[in-house]
């Protein structure tokens, strides 16, 4: 191994550079500097006349015994141990109710996918929560984070205990999740904080004994304690969690640096210059202004994903997250080989209580490998540090990940394989030892290494590592059951240990080349405001240029360049290329028109097919003998697919052009339709379903923006209205049809569209014309340029070297930040979550309708219609001709609108004109659903919930056709951007909603039911009026900044 280079020095990499006591402290505003300045000191601050006194205030921070690396190590290892027991509680609280997952199905009538959400949607909890607790434990300080996510905890874990009804508790298993996620998501952060980087290893390392231990333990303990009672997993843990919330109280103390150097600063300054402690405050607060909570949020949504982005962050992210995830796996498996049960799949059939010990080698493993890892880490990396003659690198925390991944997978083939042959049960266990040992060195090492290769952002980076090992232990244990059943433990695990064996290579290439690979792709923080560098604790690095939408003086920079090579100095390139009939916006109406139509056609396909397969769900149950709520994933995994794509078809489309992404997307999506034609497997239909929305999703994910391309402002209220009937109105035309082709075969729906796919496919391929402004203009220029000077090749590279184009990664980091970061924009998220709602209530009605109008498979006290099968299909027409009907409403008035009050107002328009359309339509959308519910829960005649069904519809389709414009203008030019964070809302709720809207409706009945989603409709009431008359206001004070 070559010989690092020396680093940063101790006391650079102990405390990091902070702005109120950095040596380049910004200069205050004059009114502060006066406000600050010193008797006597004329013009200098109070900061400044201290330093001019020869002291060192970052030095005596630093050795200052409040700094809180240097405090006893009695209280710092008290509160580690206090965050330790913190996160242990958090995951073993995820893992308690395993044992009763059995006990509510039968009690609440439930499919085990459908239990087994309240394990997978605590996991999700988990991830979500350090999103929230993480700014509030800057901005206010890591003690209170830890308060209120704990007393939240406790009381959402007490509500577990009393509630009586699976959705409550599916509903409290997430919030408690959210709420304890302080111990995992902030304990690296808060152990970052007491100890030094060669300190840190054996605090991390018992740290890390939690969350992997956790599960175990919980498993274990709701084994033993469900056979006194299905309640008493949940008393218990609630007893242990408010035992540990009082000594988090008690014992917790603030670590967070710059919120306790504040405060030093200013008793230090009070102290200097007699000053009273607000004044200096004020002092304070005036060279080193605290970054509000909308910019700590803004910056903890986006550096997450970011860092994910980073090749080496996103690598040994993934691998950390698949460690955790295994766990879960073991937790919900273990009992399938140890304890009694009716599959077919061999166990030992222990008996209830006895089963339990199957989690004990995990235990045994980790504790073992924890205990390894505190006595080694820190060794190791002084010994290398020693050797090589440096201060200590990252890199030399991966010396236990290359023994770690070696065991990992060797520990899960000796268990699986020793199962598979019905050996004496001792032999798995020993497999699980290794396999558990293993997994624990990996998890430990990585969690140093991320947080110290990536300082001072190493909490980001924690964050985005958290999110990921959360859904991945959300996933897993849902799937994990039906590989083991359907492969065996054998095969099953193999195909894990084969997944984990190509990463064996990286934390050895990454030992000797890592800090030349983490130089190269180094992270760089984006610059939201003054606030944000002062708060990032130094320099941000400023805004990549981007080609597209660039800001005016770099574009005017960059052009000038150009019209160097032009013969006439006078000419005005950017005009001429606006006014060009080579720029889409100027195409014939026939070209443009032409293609539009093709777009919504796309669009409304990808929708349809969305529901085309909700008749085959009672035949897929039937066939494949499973849940409904399982059956439903073709259509909610669908739907993620849809929100996904998106996010690399965008990309894709700014740097390849739109054209392009089309013909990959629609080819994809052909060839998985056709693959859902001939596979015969539950688990093959779902990953082929969710591929089939993934490739599907550019036409609902690029439609607007390639609209955008092609009209102008005031031209495109009508082709957005047509266009927008299909999103609507595909979901109900694809019901429609399959409820009939079901009557053929369950495989013609899937044959249909594929057919007709594959037709829109070869309309794509021969119409579809490159709309994409900026992949043209650069073909213009150098056209321009060839005709000029006559020249060939010179025109292209001087066009690169004045506009380079975007490189892909550069893309992807923006397509994957922007969404979130326009999200967190208040306009921005209020119209997206109100449309994703309107969306989602579509789906609502795409799988309550047969509870209405078709004869029910299962007895239900629900009042029904009773109409035959094919017949009851046609109750999706009213939903038809409201959306039709709104759309045509649309696009007739729309854009009239829109100039008429860009007339009366003597302007060139604003985004706010289309609103009034919202404004109607937010109020008849609440209408409707009353309408349908109290009609239907009243049994009158069919013909009046339908009349409720068309008004619903119309409201519904004039929202979603005006908010999809709004959303696009407002935010010009990141309209694709905002765009695609509203359609990642609106998928999400699509696929979510499906699942959970029948039990409501059979629980509530449909008057209730429809009451409750037109209230939540109509609390969005006054926003659209609000935002008509204060809307341009509200932007400029919320502005986007890339």
């Amino acid at each position: 191994m070559a010989t690092p280079h020396p680093t940063a020095s101790a006391a650079e990499i102990d405390n990091p550079v902070h702005p109120t006591t950095a040596a380049t402290i910004p200069p205050p505003a004059r009114d502060s500097r006066e406000e600050a300045a010193l008797p006597g000191d004329d013009g200098m601050t109070a900061v400044e006349a201290i330093k001019s006194r020869g002291v060192d205030l970052q030095k005596e921070w630093t050795e200052s015994p409040e700094h809180p690396q240097n405090w006893p190590d009695r209280k710092r290892w008290t509160i580690a141990l206090v965050i330790a027991l913190t996160g242990f509680l958090s995951t073993a609280d995820s893992s308690v109710f395993v044992a009763d997952i059995p006990t509510v199905q039968d009690r609440y009538n439930a499919s085990k996918e459908l239990a087994t959400l309240t394990i997978s949607l605590y996991v999700v909890g988990l991830g979500c929560g350090p999103f929230v607790f993480a700014p509030l434990s800057e901005l206010y300080g890591r003690q209170r984070g830890y308060v209120v996510s704990m007393i939240g905890f406790t009381f959402m874990n007490l509500g577990c205990c009393f509630v009586d009804n699976l959705p409550g508790f599916i509903i409290l298993r997430f919030l408690a999740g959210f709420f304890g996620s302080s111990g995992p998501g902030l304990g690296v952060a808060t152990i970052s904080d007491l100890f030094k980087p060669y300190e840190r290893g054996r605090p991390i390392a018992i740290y890390g004994i939690g969350p992997m231990l956790g599960p175990v333990i919980g498993s274990l303990l709701g084994e033993w304690l469900v056979l006194l009672s299905w309640r008493w997993p949940m008393r218990l843990m609630t007893i242990l969690i408010g035992v540990n919330t009082c000594c988090v109280v008690l014992f917790m103390r603030e670590t967070y640096s710059p919120v306790l150097e504040r405060k030093w600063l200013t008793r230090r300054i009070a102290a200097e210059t007699s000053e009273k402690g607000e004044e200096a405050d004020a002092i304070v607060a005036s060279v080193a202004p605290q970054p509000s909570f909308r910019e700590l949020a803004v910056r903890t949504f986006t550096r997450p994903p970011r860092l994910l982005m980073n090749p080496i962050c996103g690598m040994f992210a993934t691998y950390y997250s698949i460690c955790y995830g295994s766990i879960y796996i073991f937790i919900v498996s273990t009992p399938l080989l140890f304890s009694k049960h009716n599959d077919n799949l061999f166990s030992y059939n222990w008996p209830a209580g006895t089963a339990g010990l199957g989690y004990v080698p995990i235990g045994i493993g980790f504790v073992a490998s924890a205990m390894t890892a505190a006595f080694t880490q820190d060794r190791i990396y002084k010994h290398l540090s020693r050797r090589y003659g440096t201060r200590g690198v990252p890199e030399y925390r991966l010396v236990l990940t290359q023994i770690g991944m070696i065991i990992f997978p060797a520990g899960l083939l000796m268990y699986g394989w020793t199962a598979q042959a019905q050996t004496h049960w001792i032999l798995p266990m020993i497999g699980g030892v290794v396999f558990s040992y293993g997994l624990m060195l990996c998890f430990n090492s990585l969690q140093n290494y991320l947080v110290d290769a990536f300082y001072p952002y190493g909490a980001a980076a924690m964050a985005g590592a958290t999110l990921l090992r959360s859904v991945t232990g959300a996933i897993l244990p849902i799937f994990s059951p039906i590989m083991y059943k359907n492969l065996g433990y054998g095969i099953g695990n193999t195909i894990i240990a084969c997944v984990l064996l190509p990463a064996i290579p990286a934390p050895f290439v990454v030992f000797k080349a890592g800090e030349r690979l983490r130089e190269r792709w180094k992270f760089k923080p984006l610059a939201c405001s003054p606030v944000l560098a002062s708060a990032a604790g130094g320099d941000e690095a400023p805004t990549l240029w981007q080609s597209i939408g660039a800001q005016d003086e770099v574009v005017e920079e960059r052009m000038s360049k150009l019209d160097t090579a032009i013969t006439s100095p006078t000419v005005d390139l950017q005009k001429e290329w606006t006014e060009s009939p080579q720029h889409p916006q100027n195409w014939p109406d026939r070209r443009r028109w032409t293609i539009a139509l093709v777009i919504a056609l796309t669009g409304f396909l990808s929708t349809a097919d969305s529901s085309v397969f909700v008749a085959d769900i009672p035949i897929v149950q039937e066939r494949y003998g499973t849940s409904r709520e399982t059956a439903t994933l073709t259509l909610s995994l669908y739907l993620v697919g849809l929100g996904c794509g998106p996010f690399v078809f965008a990309p894709l489309s700014e740097l390849y052009g739109r054209q392009r992404a089309y013909v990959v997307s629609m080819i994809g999506f052909t060839l998985m339709n056709l693959g859902c034609c001939f596979v015969d497997s539950l688990s093959g239909i779902i990953v082929l379903r969710f591929l089939a929305g993934f490739f599907g999703s550019s036409g609902p994910g690029l439609g607007v923006a390639t609209i955008s391309d092609l009209f102008r402002p005031h031209e495109r209220g009508g082709p957005i209205a047509i266009y927008g009937i299909g999103p609507m109105l595909g979901p109900v035309v694809g019901s429609l049809l399959g409820g009939w082709l079901v009557l053929i075969s369950w495989r013609w729906p899937m044959r249909l569209m594929t057919i007709i796919i594959g037709i829109n496919t070869v309309c794509v391929i021969a119409f579809m014309r490159e709309t994409f402004g900026p992949v043209l203009e650069r073909e213009w220029l150098a056209q321009r340029l060839q005709d000029e000077d006559g020249e060939k090749g010179e025109p292209e590279a001087i066009v690169s070297s004045a506009v380079p184009q975007i490189t892909f990664h550069e893309l992807v980091i923006r397509t994957f930040t922007r969404p979130p970061r326009l999200l967190a924009n208040p306009v921005c998220a209020i119209f997206s979550t109100y449309y994703a709602y309107v969306y989602s209530c579509i789906f609502c009605f795409i799988v309550t309708i047969p509870l209405l109008y078709a004869r029910h498979h299962e007895p239900t006290d629900l009042f029904t219609y009773n109409w035959p099968a094919g017949t009851a299909g046609l109750a999706y027409i009213p939903l038809g001709i409201g959306f039709v009907g709104s759309a045509i409403t649309a696009a007739l008035t729309q854009d009239r609108i829109y100039r008429y009050l860009s007339e009366r107002n003597r302007n060139d328009g604003i985004p706010e004109y289309r609103l009034v359309v919202t404004q109607i339509g937010m109020v008849i959308f609440p209408v409707g659903l009353f309408i349908f519910g109290w009609t239907a829960q009243a049994e009158t005649h069919w013909i009046l919930p339908m009349i409720g069904s068309v008004v619903f519809s119309y409201g519904l389709m004039l929202c979603f056709n005006s908010l999809q414009t709004y959303i696009s203008d407002a935010f010009y030019p990141y309209g694709a951007a905002a765009m695609a964070g509203a359609t990642l809302l609106r998928s999400a709720t699509g696929a979510i909603m499906p699942i959970f809207a029948p039990i409501m409706y059979r629980n509530l009945g449909y008057g209730v039911g429809s009451t409750i989603l037109a209230s939540v409709a109509a609390v969005a009431i006054p926003a659209p009026f609000l935002m008509f008359f204060y809307g341009e206001r509200f932007r400029g004070r919320f502005k986007f900044v890339p």
